[in-house]
């Protein structure tokens, strides 16, 4: 138990923890309780992983626990695979490391006359879900399971073995109907009818998000994890399940107080960052064999991104309610304030908004919400007491909406609203505003601190999203033809301007680089933003012929293969991989290299002979994979621009 006089009594030092903590230089201010936490964090991490080695070694009836026995316990959860290579030199024993059998008779009895130990139970009915079956599970046992955690104990400890056994129970339904979503899934019965005990229960859900309200760091963690699973999982027959499940997680964002609201918002993004499976499944037929008969039954069966449509058609409806509940009580205050959660994880919401129009945009009926509101979060970029992550991930937010805009710029409305915020960005960049709070911010993460990198490359990143944006707009919203690209293309050279001279003022690169090969160097290390911001420059010298010297396609196309070293085999996994658009991109760019093949080639300056060398081992690799059939799409298209090149290249050779 822990000291009345003490705060805290942590197993693990804190005061060592934080010392280990500042040898990260990329570590600035440490919290009081943060040490402490970690201290309980790991205290809890090493309980859990001896009393699973204890079950491995008493499974294999030994008394003295060995290596071999931890061994074997982390080579069987793949969530303590980050342990593997600690314990990789290890031997087996071949009396002790055989496969894990079942569990012996005694330990059922050893649980049965112990039902009143809710770690016993615990563990028991997570030993059960991960080997595929509780139908063995006691009547104890699963009233144990069903019961809310506050009916049977106070105690944060009860309650976090009780939310992570049904966590555990939400997860291993939903990841075997997502493996086996087909007719004849063997699934348990037990673990049906317990999920649909707690889900369809209006008053247990109801104490569970009142659990979100938990002074407990962890208790409120594991509540919003199983709030989540029920919302991606649950399922009955008329279907009004997860639809009042949202409902009331967006009622405890506008009406609660105190930490609820931000771990609500919480839940919703973890429902929209998910990983689900896009294929519409109606029934499964569950089996088990129980009393050596076998149940079955056909269970309806409710897709992950059906949730996800039905939270978006829900947010629409009460989006600017949530807004306005977290940005009105925060626009007045202390964005930095480490109480008030709420600003970052509305930002964070507001992101995986946009990215979940991104991936499945045909799902969606209704955006406009989400977008007209954006206006709201703008004053957090132009403040200094705004929380350092809370301003990146608002950059990053910004960004995200106008790159999802780009899709649809046929709607005069949506045109509309991409300009005028493209145009709102781009003044923050012409007056320097916005790189002078960037500074601001990126001194608060410390000196020396790797997240200057971050900060400039998400805004750069803005900087040219906003630009596509622009230029994107039709003429009747710039006025005249002749004004619109004079306008357009001062502010393309205002903007790039004024990155140029920052980044030159910062010594980050040398004075002779220019915008358009300095930019690649940035984003060198995420191939999805280099090929994101190459294609924007592409766009733009499309659109605007007079910005093609600003933003130079061709020479940042050569920047691309140099930062490669000009091997094919990086260009062939760009190709195949889908992280990154680089095949319209590599498209666009070879077409217009074969248009203008003099100006191509003479962007690559001293390095042609090797850029072309690598085109042309990437043109035979390419049709040496497409001809054993090994290659995911036809490469002709492609293949044919790039001969095209090697043809133009050995005429101006010759």
């Amino acid at each position: 138990m822990p000291s009345k006089k003490r705060k805290y009594n942590a197993r693990f030092p804190a005061g060592r923890i934080k010392k280990i903590m500042r040898i990260d230089d990329e570590i600035g201010k440490v919290a009081l309780p943060v040490p402490v936490m970690i201290s309980r964090a790991l205290e809890l991490f090493v309980s859990s992983l001896l009393v699973k080695a204890g079950d491995v070694t008493m499974q294999k009836s030994a008394r003295t626990l060995t290596l071999a026995h931890l061994k074997q316990c982390i080579y069987s959860d793949s969530r303590l695979d980050f342990l593997k290579e600690l314990v990789k030199s290890t031997p087996d024993n071949s009396e002790e490391c055989n496969d894990i059998v079942d569990p012996p008779v005694t330990q059922n009895n050893q649980v049965s006359n112990n039902d009143s130990d809710d770690e016993t139970t615990s563990k028991t009915i997570e030993w059960y879900l991960l080997n595929g079956c509780a139908c063995q599970l006691s009547a104890d046992e699963y009233r144990w399971l069903v019961a809310f955690p506050g009916e049977v104990s106070a105690s944060p400890s009860d309650m976090i073995s009780h939310l992570s056994a049904m966590r555990l129970l939400l997860s291993t339904r939903r990841r075997r109907r997502q493996q086996q979503p087909v007719a004849d899934s063997n699934c348990c019965p037990t673990v049906e009818r317990a999920c649909s005990a707690t889900l369809s229960s209006t008053t247990w859900f109801d104490q569970l998000l009142a659990v979100l309200a938990s002074e407990d760091d962890h208790v409120r963690y594991v509540a919003a994890c199983v709030i989540t699973e029920a919302v991606l999982s649950c399922a009955d027959d008329d279907g009004d399940s997860p639809a009042h499940l949202i409902d009331k997680v967006l009622l405890t964002i506008t009406t609660a107080t105190g930490r609820s609201p931000a771990a609500a918002i919480n839940v919703l993004t973890r429902v929209l960052d998910a990983k689900c499976d896009s294929r519409r499944i109606s029934t499964v037929r569950t089996c088990c064999r129980h009393g050596g008969e076998e149940v079955s039954c056909i269970t309806p069966v409710a897709n992950d991104l059906d949730a996800k449509v039905l939270l978006m058609d829900r947010l629409n409806d009460q989006w600017s309610d949530v807004v306005n509940t977290v940005v009105c009580e925060n626009g007045t205050t202390v964005a930095a304030d480490r109480d008030n959660y709420d600003l970052a994880e509305i930002v964070r919401l507001w992101t995986a908004v946009f990215r979940s129009f991104r991936s499945t945009s045909s799902a969606y009926r209704n955006r406009d919400q989400f977008f007209s509101e954006l206006s709201s979060l703008e004053w957090l970029l132009y403040r200094t007491d705004t929380e350092s992550l809370v301003w990146l991930n608002t950059v990053r937010l910004f960004g995200a909406s106008l790159q999802m805009s780009t899709s649809r710029t046929t709607n005069d409305w949506w045109t509309a609203r991409s300009v005028a915020l493209a145009e709102c960005v781009l003044t923050g960049f012409t007056r320097r505003r916005l790189l002078y709070f960037m500074g601001k911010i990126a001194s608060g993460f410390g000196p020396n601190n790797g997240r200057m990198k971050v900060l400039l490359q998400e805004t750069v990143l803005l900087a040219m999203r906003s630009l596509r944006a622009f230029v994107a707009s039709n003429s009747r919203m710039l006025g005249s033809e002749d004004n619109r690209d004079a306008a357009v293309t001062k502010m393309i050279r205002n903007v790039v301007d004024c990155l140029d001279s920052y980044v030159k003022a910062s010594m980050l690169y040398a004075t002779e680089v220019e915008f358009c090969r300095w930019s690649v160097r940035l984003m060198s290390d995420r191939d999805d933003a280099t090929i994101e911001c190459l294609t924007c420059a592409l766009d733009v010298a499309d659109a605007v012929p007079d910005a093609q010297p600003l933003l130079d396609p061709f020479a940042g196309f050569a920047e691309l293969l140099e930062c490669v070293s000009y091997e094919p085999d990086v260009l062939l996994d760009y190709l195949i991989s889908d992280e990154s658009d680089f095949l319209p991109y590599a498209l666009r760019v070879l077409k217009a290299a074969c248009r203008d093949a003099l100006r191509f080639f003479y962007s690559f300056g001293t390095g042609l002979d090797d850029a072309m060398g690598l085109l042309i081992r990437l043109r035979l690799k390419m049709l040496r994979l497409y001809e054993n059939r090994v290659f995911p799409y036809n490469v002709m298209p492609i293949a044919k621009l790039l001969q095209r090149c090697d043809e133009l290249y050995s005429e101006i050779v010759s």
